[in-house]
């Protein structure tokens, strides 16, 4: 039964042109990488920034935070920083 139902699903996320889960986070962190190593250096670089600090504290994050590290990675807990 449990075959029967994974391969139904399978199905259904080939027709709707979706990755299984974890082919989405391996996509997610390849692309997070080139965010992190390719575009932010030049991002920075481009206006004269040197240091770029991301703050965040427990249940009043920074929106942009979770753009910057893996899906998989825990929330702020108490207080937070990127740098």
């Amino acid at each position: 039964m449990h075959a029967e139902f994974m391969e139904r699903l399978r199905i259904k996320l080939r027709k709707a042109n979706l990755l299984p889960l974890r082919n989405q986070a391996d996509l997610s962190t390849k692309i997070l990488k080139e965010r992190l190593e390719v575009v932010l250096p030049w991002a920075m670089e481009q206006s004269g920034f040197d240091f770029w600090l991301v703050a965040a504290r427990e249940n009043g994050r920074d929106p942009i935070l979770k753009t910057l590290y893996p899906w998989d990675m825990y929330d702020v807990r108490r207080i937070g920083m990127l740098a």
